[in-house]
């Protein structure tokens, strides 16, 4: 499996997080204070392999996985394959009444501040 998650704001990814084990992960920052952290062609690259793994790995999980997918369609051309396991809409089948936003999921499964 390899998880995945973007940060937007104003619906452009400004950071992609992702991990294939439990206790490590890295983020991938699009912006530094404001302004792209990567030179046009590095983004190019970076894009390329992120849009090699998000439209072909078998084995996707996402956190709200339909949102990023959506952004990254629109903005990226990247078609993101359907995920195996999006744990925002497991969480919401299994806890219909309790929020289903990351910082509730995360506070009933670990002790890491959200």
């Amino acid at each position: 499996f390899v998880s995945f998650d973007i940060e937007t704001r104003y619906s452009q990814t400004i950071t992609m997080g992702l991990t294939n084990n439990p206790t490590h992960a890295m983020s991938i920052p699009f912006t530094a204070m404001g302004n792209p952290r990567w030179s046009p062609d590095e983004e190019a690259i970076l894009w390329k392999l992120l849009g090699e793994l998000l439209e072909k790995h078998p084995g996707l999980v996402g956190q709200g996985s339909w949102y990023d997918a959506a952004v990254l369609g629109r903005w990226t051309k990247i078609s993101v394959t359907k995920p195996r396991i999006d744990t925002m809409g497991m969480w919401h089948e299994c806890y219909p009444a309790l929020p289903k936003d990351l910082a509730t999921i995360s506070s009933v499964y670990t002790r890491m501040p959200y």
